[in-house]
């Protein structure tokens, strides 16, 4: 039976700073020891030791602790005025035994002082190395920022400066493999496809098992006509992760302009084992069964209008499924929901004329 030391709830603030930041450390150090920190960890990930090695703990003598500045039963609070309170209550104009800054004495101190840094995959931390930041001391941590802009301003359909910003990126650290990928998704954008795949050839060959750009080497590939090329890539990512479903969902679509339909058939069942939620899956997965079974596949297609309610194109398949099966009234109702929900869709609006004019041609 368990003593009852250890059923003990411990009361953080009761705690010794050091055995205090031990407890932190359990969530708060990173991924490596707290003794043993990487550059980047030291200023962003391992907080504690981020923490420690800053001269606001030295000179406090090692009492400042993250109770300074953080209730362990609610979130941290928004950076801004709740943060300065505390910075200031040593570093005020009024108490000159302290430094105060001589930039801005009486706000945003974190943001000077504690940065925001976004790391890959848009996560944002709070530097915990507090000091006076001149620039990041790792310049892996700019190409990072780099990036990440680069990626919002290609969500904007901008991808002339975002190519910019990915090649200032990839100067500061040319290793960045996030970096060499994005800017081969943004030389896609300007059609500049050679240098696209070059840029997916270099991230490989920096790092030989990113399946993330042999998947996109593939699709590159395929749209260019080269089947076997894009066979190759994405075979090698489904060998690096065979849970990919959809570079299974591109491997059925080029199996089957092949002709290989057993492939293809293949292919679209994996991606569904993969992500039976996937609407193009299902899709692929009806259009590799359509010439032998045209029943079956319109099944396929329904799941996938189902599960996207918003692609008209699958809606369309449907439709146009139910008419060749001689299912006019169901095509037509299809059609009918089609041009009502959208409008814009020009394909549902010549289908459903040439549906009605088959049929007048017909009486």
């Amino acid at each position: 039976r368990a003593e009852r030391a250890d059923l003990e709830i411990v009361h953080p603030g009761k705690l010794p700073v050091p055995q205090l930041h031990d407890r932190c450390a359990a969530c708060h150090s990173g991924f490596f020891p707290r003794q043993q920190p990487r550059p980047v960890d030291l200023q962003v990930a391992n907080q504690l030791t981020a923490l420690i090695n800053s001269e606001c703990y030295i000179e406090s003598g090692q009492e400042l602790s993250c109770l300074t500045c953080h209730d362990p039963h609610g979130n941290a609070q928004p950076r801004g005025v709740y943060y300065d309170a505390i910075c200031q209550d040593c570093h005020a104009e009024a108490r000159p035994a302290q430094v105060a800054c001589p930039v801005n004495p009486r706000s945003d101190c974190v943001g000077c002082h504690m940065p925001e840094i976004v790391l890959p995959e848009n996560f944002h931390m709070t530097d915990h190395w507090i000091r006076v930041v001149e620039k990041p001391s790792d310049p892996r941590l700019r190409a990072f920022q780099l990036e990440e802009r680069a990626l919002d301003l290609m969500e904007e359909g901008r991808p002339d400066p975002a190519v910019t910003l990915l090649r200032k990126s990839l100067q500061l650290y040319p290793d960045f493999i996030h970096g060499h990928l994005t800017l081969g998704n943004a030389y896609n954008g300007l059609g500049e496809f050679e240098k696209e795949e070059q840029s997916y050839r270099r991230a490989i060959r920096i790092a030989p098992d990113f399946y993330q750009a042999y998947h996109d080497l593939g699709a590159l590939l395929f749209s260019r006509s080269d089947p076997v090329g894009a066979l190759e890539a994405f075979h090698r990512a489904v060998e690096i992760r065979p849970d990919l479903p959809r570079t299974y969902v591109n491997l059925s679509t080029l199996y089957g302009g092949l002709g290989m339909r057993g492939e293809a058939i293949r292919a679209a069942q994996q991606a569904i084992e993969n992500d039976p939620l996937l609407p193009s899956a299902h899709y692929v997965l009806g259009a590799a069964r359509r010439e032998e079974d045209l029943e079956v596949a319109l099944k396929s297609f329904e799941t996938a209008a189902f599960l996207a309610p918003r692609e008209p194109g699958f809606q369309l398949t449907v439709a146009s499924s139910l008419w060749q099966l001689g299912r006019v009234a169901e095509a037509r109702r299809v059609l009918e929901s089609l041009r009502r929900e959208f409008p814009e869709f020009d394909e549902a609006r010549a289908a459903l004329e040439e549906l009605n004019r088959r049929q007048e041609g017909s009486r």
